[in-house]
């Protein structure tokens, strides 16, 4: 309001020094000048009140459009009065003042400046009109309005042809006073609505900043020029760069995202050279994930760029942190498991102890039998290694190795179990080509398939073992433990991998000799699976992926073993 109050100053006194001096088209353009001198002394001392501080507050701010709007009626009346009054079209600047009013303050304060400017306007209208004030025509008009004008010692009427100059008055008045409450009116229907669509938006936009600074993931947005136009706090932590723009050479020292090639990247995407771009970068000790992603416009133009960082080295420590939960979980199974299989060991040397003692023997016999008990022995601390690496999720020590040796070695570690319980197991060996894996874990598995099965036998029944190129996928070589027992329900027969669960609890299994078997199968990139018709026997199939190197060749031929 200042500016356009300086504005109007100089314009008025342009059109003052024209229309006087020079054209003669007001009788006297001295009050104009005086009147121009008062609008910019008034304009003077606001511009110097303003730069002292004087808008302290919405408030303040708000009585001084006010003020400002009132001074303006009253110095375009004054104007108007001096320069022909309704015979001026400049009369119509009332209609920008209340347009003014109606954006700056209430409806109702429009509604009084509307007010406010048809009584001063009509008022000096009226009274040169009845001759109370003098009426300074103009004289590019030919006629007058029918205004009375008083000289000095008398009154006349100015001459007008025309039959209804004095409805012409009243006319203009009532159109002016009409227009000047209609405009009101629009305006602040209009103004109401532009105020509730910038509240909605101003809210959406507060959330919006609330949302985006409560991220933990930096983003910064670019307009449709490239040009930066927001960054919430997390990238500016992220990329160390305070208060500046993150696009700047201060964090230049990451790898492959840089303040080099930004603008470069967001180029590329602003003009449909690209999609969204992935990138990796280094930021001190911290790993960034680097998203540039376009923003379509209603258009289905690129309107912007979005740029999203994403701190890996948190996400990262906290995977770490869930490998150690995991790693805990395993380490609290680790005790059964190696009581369980530590048990098989001992149940069998126990086993061949008691034959010994209950059997006569020779001294090359005996010899042979204490070698084997050793070695059952011997075999415990190596298990319990075994298991423990195993439960640290450690690599296996593979070798290339032949399965037959793996079927015969886990059926000499629980033959005494077969002898105890007088069950018979055959194994059937095959030309096959050799594996590469742990021969320790692999026989761990097979002893606890067989043990499985010996345990679901009864006594006089018969085990399978057998070892074959796979029928269904020839690159790959099964050992089939298959028994006549008593088979696996169909509700169990989904449970029986789950660790602890046993159908076995009254006799002291523990669960875990499937699920030790079928760990180490899939450690070796294999599989384990079953079936089982209730009542008719089980059969387990560990299946292995085969090495195929003619080089090798393997430990059998095809044979048949009974124990």
């Amino acid at each position: 309001m200042l500016r356009l109050r300086w504005v109007a100053v100089f314009a008025v006194l342009v059109a003052a020094w024209l229309s006087g001096p020079i054209t003669q088209i007001i009788p006297s353009a001295a009050p104009l000048f005086v009147i121009v001198a008062i609008m910019a002394v008034f304009n003077a001392g606001l511009h110097v009140w303003m730069k002292r501080g004087g808008q302290t507050s919405a408030l303040a701010l708000r009585h001084l459009t006010r003020l400002q709007i009132a001074a303006d009626l009253l110095f375009l009346t004054a104007l108007l009065h001096f320069a022909g009054g309704i015979e001026n079209p400049f009369s119509l600047l009332y209609v920008c003042l209340i347009v003014m009013s109606g954006i700056l303050l209430s409806p109702r304060e429009s509604y009084g400046v509307a007010a406010g400017a048809t009584v001063l306007f009509a008022s000096l209208v009226l009274l040169e009109q009845q001759g109370v004030l003098d009426h300074y025509h103009l004289r590019c008009y030919p006629h007058g309005m029918a205004i009375v004008q008083r000289a000095p010692g008398e009154a006349e009427v100015l001459p007008n042809d025309k039959p209804h100059s004095s409805l012409q008055v009243p006319g203009f008045l009532g159109a002016f006073v009409l227009t000047a409450f209609v405009l009101c009116y629009f305006t602040g229907l209009v103004i109401r609505a532009l105020r509730q669509s910038l509240d909605r938006m101003a809210e959406e936009n507060a959330w919006s900043r609330t949302i985006t600074e409560s991220m933990n993931e930096g983003m910064v947005c670019f307009d449709g020029r490239g040009q930066m136009i927001s960054c919430n706090s997390a990238a500016r932590r992220l990329l160390d760069c305070g208060t500046r723009d993150p696009t700047s050479p201060c964090w230049c020292g990451t790898e492959k995202v840089n303040s080099s090639n930004v603008g470069q990247i967001v180029s590329e995407i602003l003009a449909g050279r690209k999609g969204q771009v992935f990138h990796e970068s280094t930021r001190g000790q911290r790993t960034l994930l680097n998203s540039f992603c376009p923003v379509v416009g209603t258009a289905r133009e690129r309107a912007g760029v979005v740029w999203v960082l994403v701190d890996l080295s948190e996400v990262r420590r906290l995977q770490m942190e869930l490998v150690q939960h995991e790693r805990s979980a395993v380490l609290a199974e680790i005790s059964a498991f190696v009581a369980h299989d530590v048990g098989n060991l001992l149940d069998g040397t126990l086993n061949g102890l008691r034959i010994l003692e209950q059997s006569a023997c020779d001294a090359h016999e005996c010899t042979k039998w204490a070698r084997e008990l050793r070695a059952r022995v011997e075999q415990v601390p190596a298990v319990i290694r075994g298991l423990v690496e195993l439960s640290r999720r450690k690599m296996l020590q593979t070798e290339r190795i032949g399965v037959n040796d793996v079927a015969l070695q886990a059926l000499r570690m629980v033959s005494f179990r077969g002898q105890q319980r007088n069950v018979r197991c055959d194994v059937v060996t095959a030309e096959v080509p050799p594996v590469d894996g742990d021969p320790m874990y692999l026989t761990m598995a097979v002893v606890n398939l067989l043990v499985n099965a010996f345990d679901a036998v009864r006594p006089g029944g018969r085990i399978r073992l057998e070892v074959r190129r796979s029928p269904d996928d020839p690159g790959r070589v099964e050992i089939v433990c298959k028994d006549d027992g008593c088979g696996i329900p169909p509700t169990d027969l989904e449970r029986v991998f789950e660790p602890f669960f046993t159908t076995k609890a009254e006799t002291g299994g523990t669960g875990l000799g499937l699920t030790i078997a079928r760990r180490i199968a899939l450690e070796h990139k294999g599989d384990l699976r079953a079936t089982s018709v209730s009542g008719r026997g089980s059969t387990f199939v560990l299946s292995l992926p085969a090495v195929e190197d003619a080089r090798c060749e393997v430990a059998f031929s095809s044979s048949k073993t009974t124990v």
